[in-house]
């Protein structure tokens, strides 16, 4: 029974994690109201019941008998809606900043299309939005978002001191660390993410354009970085789904 209720226990709460890849999740949420953390724990609470009380009816026990956990599984059960909650955290974060600074899913979808349109000919939009998705879903890509967009943010206010202010304020030539916060996200699907990333971020197309223009008085000295390395990843992770082994 134990470690039946284990296995189903483990298998629910990895696959309340997994709903993000669904195909149109995020978009789904982020027009709908947010999901509070009350919500999510309930929800697990109440799916966690039932898969219990399943495990019961299989094993023959009264479809209306009462079932308890014990203190070590209310433990665990209790643990894995925490990371869930702070899963969902981070997350909702990640997306709303992105939001505030002007950077959709569709924009960095735009450049996916644009590094691998040539070469999948069948590649449509929705691939792309899905691919820039399962990026975003990562906890690395999530924590990348929110790091470099809050020191973005901090040198717009001029919150930062001298001279990393103004290195960051004027994008300093020299000053690699964008690209270096940007790496821990471009190689996630492969080193091909490396050569997707650098050509991006030569030409800069698309929102690339427009984040590195310094014209509306907003520093995205690493957002910048951040967008096209997501871009490169999803579009490493495609050309790995799509090209047959050979």
């Amino acid at each position: 029974m134990k470690t039946a209720l284990h296995a189903h226990t483990n298998r629910v709460m990895t696959n309340r994690l997994r709903a993000q890849h669904e195909p149109g999740f995020y978009s789904r949420h982020r027009s709908a109201d947010k999901t509070s953390d009350k919500q999510i724990t309930a929800e697990l609470f109440r799916t966690t019941k039932r898969v219990v009380q399943s495990v019961n009816d299989k094993e023959g026990t009264e479809k209306n008998s009462h079932f308890e956990l014990t203190d070590l599984e209310e433990k665990e059960c209790d643990a894995a809606m925490k990371r869930s909650v702070e899963h969902y955290r981070t997350r909702d974060a990640a997306y709303e900043w992105l939001q505030k600074r002007g950077v959709s899913v569709e924009d960095i979808a735009e450049l996916v299309m644009l590094l691998q349109g040539d070469y999948i000919h069948d590649l449509v939009m929705e691939d792309c939005i899905r691919s820039v998705e399962r990026v975003l879903a990562k906890r690395e890509v999530q924590n990348a978002i929110l790091t470099g967009i809050q020191l973005d943010v901090f040198a717009e206010e001029r919150k930062l001191a001298s001279p990393l202010q103004e290195i960051i304020e004027y994008d300093e030539g020299l000053y690699g660390c964008d690209e270096i916060l940007s790496l821990s996200i471009t190689n996630i699907y492969g080193s091909i993410g490396m050569t997707n990333f650098g050509y991006i971020d030569k030409i800069k197309p698309g929102i690339l354009k427009r984040l590195n223009s310094k014209t509306d008085g907003e520093i995205h000295t690493f957002l910048d970085d951040i967008v096209g390395a997501i871009a490169a990843a999803a579009s490493s992770r495609i050309a790995h789904s799509r090209y047959p082994v050979r």
